[in-house]
């Protein structure tokens, strides 16, 4: 009797302690996963200080998961559209390396490494570095790790564009194509294959950019009209294919290609106004006039089209 009396005295504070232990942790999850949820809430909302508010609830409660962490950095990246100066944005850009740098290395993945070299990347083009070895080493780490990912080499793509080694950078860029699965793959189920589109659009207006910037400008049209054909209400990208055949001088297709992003973006006055000051390039004062009064209906605030329009009717 006096045995299972003192293991009743043993086993019942044991038992209290462990299902406190319990009780605290499971409460400590609930309330995390709420907080959490409740930031992706406020980011759809695009109400950023209530985003980092809840964050930080989030990770004062669950310090080591590292799952939080990864996406409080993602989100850190994300969210750098809400500062307008460059500190701002290297201060963000910062703390968002320094949460992806308290995982331990081991525990670090793929996704966590690709993020971590993409952050580097906008720090360093952000303070115009020259020093791009640390993304580079991350890039490279992430390739090495899974070689026949696509998004590593998308953004590698893009630090190659900012240290302006078109080589490389063409060279990234049709790596990541050259594996990306087909569009008419059988496999593929439609969620999957418009992500694929997204990531493919990024990567031909990459192309595009490179093109362009090595006068080879063929080869830029091409690119952006592919990126017209997986997606075909990218208005902005007429306005680049325009600025190609100004440059090239052929003022008529710059004209058409400002006409179909009109078309499709009818309450921008960007376009009309190009469209005007074509003309007047042409000498052709009647239209110029005629698109500069339509760019001014649109957008009759605008001093710049009001000088234009005033100086073609000569007042």
């Amino acid at each position: 009797m006096l045995k299972i009396l003192t293991k009743i005295i043993v086993i019942v504070p044991l038992a209290i302690i462990f299902f406190l232990i319990f009780t605290e942790l499971t409460l400590k999850v609930y309330l995390a996963d709420f907080y959490f949820r409740d930031a992706l809430f406020w980011k759809a909302q695009d109400n950023w200080p209530k985003t980092l508010e809840s964050y930080n609830r989030v990770l004062k409660i669950l310090p080591r998961q590292y799952c939080y962490q990864y996406r409080f950095a993602q989100d850190l990246k994300d969210g750098l559209k809400f500062y307008s100066n460059t500190s701002s944005k290297v201060k963000i850009l910062d703390l968002g390396i320094k949460r992806i740098e308290s995982i331990p290395k081991e525990q670090r993945t793929l996704r966590m490494i690709a993020l971590q070299a993409n952050m580097w990347t906008e720090k360093i083009h952000l303070l115009n570095g020259k020093d791009w070895s640390q993304a580079e080493k991350l890039y490279q780490e992430a390739a090495k790790l899974s070689p026949k990912m696509a998004g590593i080499y998308n953004d590698w793509c893009q630090l190659k564009i900012y240290e302006e080694n078109w080589k490389e950078a063409e060279y990234m860029c049709k790596k990541a194509l050259s594996l990306y699965p087909p569009l008419d793959h059988p496999l593929m189920n439609e969620g999957h294959r418009q992500q694929v589109i997204s990531e493919q659009i990024k990567v031909y207006n990459k192309l595009g950019q490179i093109y362009q910037k090595q006068k080879e400008y063929d080869k830029a049209i091409k690119a952006w009209s592919t990126l017209l054909h997986l997606s075909p209400f990218q208005y902005h990208v007429h306005k680049k294919i325009a600025d190609i055949y100004y440059l090239e001088g052929n003022f008529k297709r710059a004209i058409a290609e400002n006409l179909h992003g009109f078309t499709l973006n009818p309450d921008d006055s960007t376009w009309p106004f190009a469209v005007a000051l074509l003309y007047k390039k042409m000498g052709n004062l009647p239209k110029a006039r005629y698109f500069a009064k339509v760019a001014l209906e649109i957008s009759p605030e605008d001093e710049e089209i009001k000088q234009f329009l005033e100086k073609l009717i000569g007042r």
